[in-house]
């Protein structure tokens, strides 16, 4: 399954030293999710330094659970909205199928 995983800053994300301290940590453990697969694409929204993820994961309880262990979550810093996608299909709705001869 897809996923939509969007980044909203926490209380914690207003503590520099505590960012600093963790962002090799975390940008570390991003990469690792990359690389294993569950992160399967990466971008950072235009009105705001938050990132935008998609995801791939068996389910939902899985999606929480991976980014459960980027530092910045574990840290109160983030928090993320996960929002489950699939395969647009309204355009079906307007494609007369072909009759059969």
């Amino acid at each position: 399954m897809k996923f939509l995983a969007m980044d909203h800053g926490l209380e914690g994300a207003k503590d520099t030293a505590k960012v600093n301290s963790l962002l090799k940590k975390d940008v570390t453990r991003v990469w690792e999710l990359y690389k294993e697969g569950t992160i399967r694409e990466m971008y950072q929204r235009s009105d705001n330094p938050f990132a935008v993820l998609i995801l791939e994961c068996s389910n939902l309880e899985e999606a929480r659970q991976k980014l459960g262990t980027i530092p910045f979550s574990q840290a109160g810093i983030t928090a993320w909205e996960i929002i489950p996608i699939q395969p647009f299909a309204g355009l079906e709705a307007i494609i007369v199928p072909e009759t059969t001869k």
